[in-house]
């Protein structure tokens, strides 16, 4: 009985471990996409335009990377609209969209 005990424990702190380290890792992974749109903003803003595709080029992996099925619905709206940044035309609209988007992105990983 209490080999059992011992197996089942075992098999539930592996079960919250494993899980807590996909919650972790998304998390992770959204504050490094904030990240990288908010140099993309910095770089549009400061007309240095290959800095800003090289970290819109970033941010497009980690995007790829998030996993969306445990994200709210808003937030998968969010990274729908990450998509679009790279074909605007406008540099100054994309510079404040990036900053728009990564704030909401780190606020929702601060505080969610």
């Amino acid at each position: 009985m209490k080999y059992k005990t011992i197996k089942f424990m075992l098999y539930l702190k592996n079960t919250c471990v494993i899980f807590l380290l996909r919650y972790m890792d998304n998390k992770q992974i959204l504050g490094a996409l904030a990240l990288d749109l908010k140099r993309v903003a910095l770089g549009l803003h400061r007309k240095s335009f290959g800095m800003a595709d090289k970290f819109l080029s970033e941010a497009m992996k980690r995007k790829e990377e998030v996993d969306t099925t445990l994200l709210a619905p808003y937030m998968c709206t969010i990274l729908d609209q990450v998509s679009v940044l790279r074909t605007e035309k406008d540099t100054e609209q994309t510079a404040e969209n990036a900053l728009m988007y990564s704030t909401r992105i780190q606020n929702y990983v601060l505080y969610k």
